[in-house]
């Protein structure tokens, strides 16, 4: 079974090639994910945590398209992006309970915009549930679960065909 840890930064995980630009982090692959060195229909499974919002909303389709070409008909991808509405909710106080406080704007403007520490770690691009649904139906993808968390969003889906 092949499964991709793309853009796995320190996020090493076993059983999985773990992807990543960033050669300081020792991934088991260098590789920009912009395109994959791998076939057609070759992956059982993506993960994909904290990558896609560090491409511009121009380069978004063409990503999760490449991404969807390597995976196997219903492999499965999971992303995770921050959540524009989880962010926004924090930085006004809304829904904030005991598992979250209220973000002051240094911690808003992080969420948002990267910590920017180097060239790999700039946001260029923000999502929320809607909006990243839509581009993986138009990629091919059916989404089966999509939850947000803290600030982040989560989805899964599976490859049509």
């Amino acid at each position: 079974m092949l499964k991709l840890n793309l853009g796995c930064g320190g996020d090493k995980r076993e059983g999985w090639v773990n992807i990543d630009i960033n050669p300081k982090f020792n991934p088991d692959r260098v590789m920009d994910v912009r395109k994959l060195d791998y076939p057609d229909n070759s992956v059982d499974e993506i993960l994909a945590l904290d990558i896609l919002e560090h491409f511009s909303y121009n380069e978004t389709l063409s990503i999760l398209k490449e991404w969807v070409r390597v995976l196997k008909p219903s492999g499965i991808i999971a992303i995770r992006v921050p959540s524009l509405k989880r962010i926004f909710e924090r930085y006004l106080g809304i829904n904030v309970n005991k598992y979250s406080h209220k973000l002051n704007g240094e911690q808003a403007a992080k969420a948002l915009y990267g910590s920017q520490e180097d060239e790999y770690t700039y946001h260029k691009a923000g999502f929320d549930r809607e909006y990243l649904v839509k581009l993986l139906t138009k990629v091919g993808i059916t989404v089966f679960e999509v939850w947000d968390d803290n600030c982040n969003l989560f989805v899964k889906g599976r490859k049509n065909g």
